[in-house]
């Protein structure tokens, strides 16, 4: 759960605590990662977190709400809007 997010760096760094099954447990980060400090969330590959709710902060901000106009700037789509991948690669957008 993230409590707040700080700047630094490029991407800034967070603080909260470890959940598992929805209940704060932070054996498995102690147990992994020796320089853990608790309420420090750790750096760990893609994929390990999933960001449920930052108090005080819209999750609109967090994750705009994309327009079909909107350009790519980035992965095989580069240069592409929303609305060209949806008509070349509708799995891409829904999954």
């Amino acid at each position: 759960m993230v409590e707040r997010i700080e700047p630094k760096g490029k991407y800034g760094k967070a603080y909260g605590y470890a959940l598992v099954d929805d209940i704060p447990d932070d054996e498995y980060l102690k147990c992994y990662y020796p320089d853990y400090k608790p309420g420090e969330i750790v750096e760990i590959p893609c994929g390990g977190w999933v960001l449920v709710d930052v108090p005080g902060v819209s999750m609109s901000e967090v994750f705009p709400m994309h327009q079909p106009d909107e350009i790519l700037p980035f992965c095989k789509y580069k240069d592409k809007t929303i609305q060209e991948i949806y008509e070349t690669d509708p799995a891409c957008i829904f999954g």
